[in-house]
This record gives C-alpha cells, structure tokens and sequence, in this order.
C-alpha cells in the first residue's frame, strides 16, 4: 500500500511515506486501544486475540496475493527463452 501512494506521488515520496506511516500507526493504536481493555483479563483471552489478528494479517496477505498475481503459463518453446539471434 505504501508503494502504491509512493507510485501515485513520486515527486512527494517523502510526504507520501509519512503519511502512509502516520495512517498505519493511528489504525494501530486505535484497534490496540479498543481490544486492550477487553482481552487483558486471562492470559489465554490475550494470547487468543493475538493468534486470532496473525491468522487474520495471513488471510488477508493470501488473498491479497492471489488476487494481485495474474496466472501465466511458462513459454513451451525453447526459443522463447533466450533470444540468441541477437547475440
């Protein structure tokens, strides 16, 4: 996501990178703020909520893989691989 406003802004890359920063640090504190409260009462609760935002962070990043991929298929020719006429 931060290349991607990097890529929007290339003469601001500066800007762009701490505003991306600034964005991610307030949506961490703000979700750490609320589930803090609820989750610190046994020690299995935290480590429940722990294990339940990775699993979370690993489906999202597989899906954003899978989606942002497309599916080539290797060439079949040998040719194709190396351009040796213009050796």
């Amino acid at each position: 996501m931060q290349l991607t406003a990097l890529d929007l802004f290339p003469q601001r890359r500066g800007t762009a990178a701490s505003v991306m920063t600034f964005i991610a640090l307030t949506v961490n504190g703000v979700l750490a703020s609320a589930l803090a409260p609820l989750v610190t009462g046994s020690l299995l609760t935290l480590a429940s909520a722990a294990l339940g935002l990775v699993l979370a962070g690993l489906l999202a990043w597989a899906r954003y893989l899978r989606s942002s991929q497309p599916v080539t298929e290797p060439p079949t020719v040998p040719q194709t691989l190396e351009p040796t006429d213009q050796m």
